[in-house]
């Protein structure tokens, strides 16, 4: 069998409010889709995100998945009420586009750090 080469993309995202900034302040109990189009190509279905979650209780989660499927694909838990920031992947829609919720009284920011295909 052959390998081929995936290419992928790094940016130097940081927590702080950005060109990379796809999110802010989102506190949607329900999966709401977010839109990552305007920092990722249209061919790509894989995102690198850079997640600060501001926990309104110990136990709040936050949780993606591919805009379309009913099911999450990842989902964090808060240890404390301390803010804390940490990456993930997600995977994309055909829109560019991930579902995101979190625990009533959280809130959270989401950058694009990367992609592939």
């Amino acid at each position: 069998p052959s390998l081929v080469a995936r290419p992928e993309f790094t940016s130097m995202a940081t927590s702080g409010a950005g060109s990379s900034r796809v999110l802010t302040a989102g506190a949607a109990t329900s999966h709401t889709a977010v839109d990552c189009s305007g920092v990722v190509p249209p061919h790509v279905r894989n995102a690198r995100l850079l997640v600060g979650l501001a926990p309104a209780l110990a136990g709040d989660t936050f949780s993606t998945r591919r805009t379309g499927t009913s099911t999450a694909s990842k989902t964090f838990y808060a240890a404390s009420t301390l803010d804390f920031v940490f990456e993930t992947e997600t995977l994309l829609s055909t829109d560019q586009e991930f579902d995101y919720r979190v625990t009533s009284g959280a809130a959270v920011n989401v950058n694009v750090m990367g992609f592939s295909e």
